[in-house]
């Protein structure tokens, strides 16, 4: 099977196994621990020079499916990381967990933003029919 995302170019496939097992690598090798997560970018230059050109897209669509797969990558605001130890996985789940909160937060506002707009409109509804009226 080879990895290629819907409109990248037919030169960049790769196997999936092989672009696992060099994402795995740069990761055991560079980022095992929270302490040395190292961003996308910084994996992606890797996969570069070792003759792998992926998007970042890519690269992000990637990371979810190998953590789908039961992979232990963490994130966090440097970036990726494995996780190593129990507090790698605790960091990695406070990172997610306060992303969670903000978009809990963004999705209560739009809520409240799209119900404060159509009762907007619906009172300008009223306002016209009754000085129709």
């Amino acid at each position: 099977m080879s990895y290629l995302l819907p409109g990248e170019m037919e030169e960049n496939k790769i196997k999936t196994e092989d672009l696992r097992k060099a994402i795995f690598e740069y990761l055991a090798d560079e980022c095992c621990g929270y302490a040395k997560a190292k961003p996308r970018s910084e994996m992606l230059k890797y996969l570069q020079e070792k003759g792998v050109a992926i998007s970042d897209r890519a690269m992000r669509h990637f990371l979810h499916e190998m953590i789908d797969d039961n992979y232990l990558i963490g994130s966090c605001e440097n970036g990726y990381f494995l996780i190593d130890t129990p507090n790698d996985l605790g960091k990695a789940m406070e990172y997610l967990e306060a992303k969670a909160e903000s978009i809990a937060i963004r999705k209560n506002e739009l809520k409240r933003n799209y119900e404060s707009h159509f009762q907007i409109l619906a009172d300008k509804q009223l306002t016209m029919i009754r000085e129709l009226a």
